[in-house]
């Protein structure tokens, strides 16, 4: 299965950036050209959601970046998250904006782009995504 991710303000096709956080507090350096975006997928060791859909401040989603993200530049990622519980089996697929280098709840938005169902944890990997300009 393949995920087609479009972000208007590419001015070519371009490939992402794949990158799995395996350890918490994982340091994490954004790509601040528009030529490429990054996906960043949070191992389920490190960290998951009981409520994917659950992006207000401070909440259950924010909490979890904030855990395997520990200093980052400024910028915005896609980041994985999953789930667990009545999550399990399911993927959030997020925006996120980093507002200052300490990734902690209080300096990063989280926006769901989407909830993929019938994903184990871990099972996505880069072929997985396309990204194309908008």
């Amino acid at each position: 299965m393949c995920y087609l991710l479009t972000r208007q303000d590419l001015t070519r096709t371009a490939n992402s950036d794949y990158n799995v956080v395996s350890s918490a507090a994982s340091a994490l350096t954004i790509n601040a050209t528009t030529s490429s975006y990054d996906i960043v997928e949070i191992n389920q060791a490190v960290a998951t959601v009981t409520n994917l859909e659950d992006v207000a401040d401070g909440g259950t989603v924010e909490q979890a970046i904030g855990v395997a993200v520990g200093t980052v530049t400024t910028g915005a990622e896609s980041v994985i998250l999953y789930g667990t519980g009545a999550d399990a089996n399911q993927a959030g697929l997020y925006s996120v904006v980093f507002t200052a280098a300490d990734a902690g709840a209080s300096n990063i938005t989280v926006e769901l782009i989407g909830v993929l169902e019938g994903v184990a944890a871990d099972a996505l990997v880069s072929s997985n995504f396309h990204l194309e300009a908008g």
